[in-house]
């Protein structure tokens, strides 16, 4: 028998057992720690993860978006409601934007802005133009946002002038006149400048150069009373009406470049105008288009400024008849350059009224210059961007 055998008392046992449950207790705990520690950076972790996911992926909508979307669900509302589409040259009262939402072409402005939204309301205007429906969204936001037409940009009351340079109020229509005036709008890559806003507010604009153009007669026919081909001096038979037809749609007789001088997008914002075709003489000092407009064509889409328009753009005091040296003084469309008015003169069949790096001179039809085409911008067109300088010009959309 081993007699080395060594007693254990239960006693011992005991007090081992106890010995080993602190440890295993605090392991326990720091266990536990661990994972909660874990957790809580796993939990902060996965937040800010969605955080950053909802600022780069988020589903807002900028204003110019969401009335691109209420365009769209007009433009399908009338492909299923063809009867409510307006006739030519009438607008209807557009529909509601909570027609839109109520019929499900479009969801409600908090989907798109979100909750915080104060845009509440909107409309879809629709007008027939040359045989197309242009389609114009207004969103009304409060404080917030307000659509704008480019109309109401330009003849804010902040910009019209007494004297000196910028927009005058007169003969009913708001004109810009002087040197540095804020009134470029860029249309398809190319520099227009706004001549003024109507009383209708539509805007008509002439192109700011040549570039890209050709120099063409205003009329090369064989004149009966001159006896040689000096050219006729009636705009409604001429080579310039053809001329400008032409320029439309970019035509090789005006225009050596490839694409469009005009797209068809900015097509949809022009109205037709009527062409104030009158003949004027020499001694004629009033500048108010009443003998220009004696005599319209009426309903084109393209023309030539008349004698009046570019006189009022001078502001010098001495610039009163046509044929004034000083109008080419303070006036923005003084270029270096010839190009043609639309208006012909009243005691001549040949001569036409042409402007010769600046000064305005009577020459005859036949001679060479270049075209400065005229067009009008709906009142509906909308503002996009932009101040009317030539470095940030106004766009539109």
């Amino acid at each position: 028998m081993n007699m080395n055998l060594k007693l254990v008392n239960s006693d011992d046992k005991t007090s081992q057992g106890k010995n080993n449950t602190p440890k295993k207790d605090n392991s326990l705990k720091n266990k536990m720690l661990k994972y909660t520690i874990f957790l809580t950076i796993g939990v902060v972790v996965f937040l800010l993860v969605m955080f950053l996911f909802s600022l780069i992926f988020s589903p807002r909508k900028t204003y110019v978006e969401v009335e691109e979307i209420m365009k769209q669900a007009a433009q399908k509302y009338y492909s299923e409601h063809k009867n409510r589409l307006p006739g030519e040259k009438t607008t209807n009262e557009g529909i509601e934007a909570s027609t839109l939402i109520k019929g499900e072409y479009m969801k409600e402005f908090t989907e798109y802005l979100g909750d915080n939204t104060e845009c509440d309301s909107g409309r879809v205007t629709v007008e027939k133009i040359n045989n197309k429906f242009v389609y114009t969204p207004y969103l009304f936001c409060n404080d917030e946002y307000e659509t704008s037409e480019l109309y109401k940009k330009v003849i804010d009351k902040k910009n019209i002038v007494v004297n000196n340079d910028g927009l005058y109020f007169l003969n009913n229509e708001y004109v810009f006149r002087g040197t540095n005036v804020k009134n470029y709008v860029l249309l398809d890559n190319i520099l227009w400048r706004i001549v003024k806003v109507d009383s209708s507010n539509e805007i008509l604009l002439i192109r700011d150069d040549k570039n890209k153009t050709m120099t063409v007669a205003w009329d090369d026919r064989y004149n009966t009373l001159r006896l040689y081909k000096s050219g006729i001096n009636d705009f409604s038979i001429s080579r310039m009406r053809n001329y400008l037809k032409d320029y439309y749609k970019s035509a090789k007789t005006v225009y050596y470049d490839t694409g469009k001088i005009i797209s068809d997008q900015t097509k949809e914002k022009l109205v037709p105008f009527d062409l104030c075709i009158g003949k004027r003489a020499e001694d004629y000092v009033a500048n108010n288009n009443s003998v220009e407009c004696g005599q319209k064509i009426e309903n084109q889409m393209i023309g030539l400024l008349t004698l009046s328009d570019y006189l009022n753009a001078s502001t010098d005091p001495e610039c009163i008849s046509p044929l004034g040296r000083s109008c080419q003084n303070y006036n923005y469309l003084a270029a270096n350059y010839n190009w043609w008015l639309i208006t012909a003169d009243a005691n001549d069949t040949s001569n036409v009224y042409s402007v010769r790096t600046g000064i305005v001179e009577k020459v005859q039809a036949a001679s060479s210059a270049y075209i400065r085409p005229v067009i009008k911008l709906s009142s509906r067109t909308m503002y996009k961007e932009g101040k009317g300088t030539e470095k940030n010009p106004y766009i539109i959309r």
